[in-house]
């Protein structure tokens, strides 16, 4: 079924007044001759567009009450991407995540307040270079961290960032 926005039901209602006035030119010795040649043809074009426009009316208003009721598509989310970038050693983390905070409420380590977490990551490692990730989960959030990937292909990660 055809979708109509409101100007298209303008320019139906156009169409329909230009259609009567034409055929009314055409057939002239129909015209009643007491109101005078032209006053009787804005008279039935007036009534005639009125009167035929009174149905447009109605499916238009129709129409806006029904898009009003249609059920709306939920976008889909686009999907979880994962992007692996260089490797970096963990003297070059340490150094690249050193927090350097103005008013010194955060401390002046490696990953600030998760140097903990950092220290505890880090000592279980099995080798000495790490993957820097993000993974972005379609919804908007973002996900950074660093990895390591066992030889079994088995990751161990690190997340110090979350968008």
């Amino acid at each position: 079924m055809w979708e109509f926005s409101w100007l298209d039901y303008c320019l139906i209602y156009l169409a329909i007044g230009f259609v009567l006035g034409i055929s009314l030119f055409i057939f002239e010795e129909n015209v009643v001759d007491s109101f005078g040649y032209y006053a009787a043809i804005i008279v039935i074009v007036v009534i005639g567009v009125s009167i035929l426009w009174l149905p447009f009316a109605i499916m238009l208003v129709a129409a806006e009450i029904k898009s009003k009721f249609k059920p709306k598509k939920k976008p889909v989310p686009p999907p979880v991407k994962n992007c692996f970038f260089s490797t970096y050693s963990i003297k070059e983390i340490e150094r690249n995540h050193l927090v350097e905070d103005p008013l010194k409420a955060c401390p002046k380590l490696p990953f600030g307040f998760l140097n903990d977490k950092w220290k505890r990551f880090s000592a279980h490692l099995s080798s000495d270079s790490l993957v820097l990730f993000e993974r972005y989960d379609g919804k908007g959030n973002i996900t950074r961290g660093y990895a390591e990937v066992l030889p079994d292909l088995s990751v161990k990660c690190f997340v110090f960032e979350l968008e």
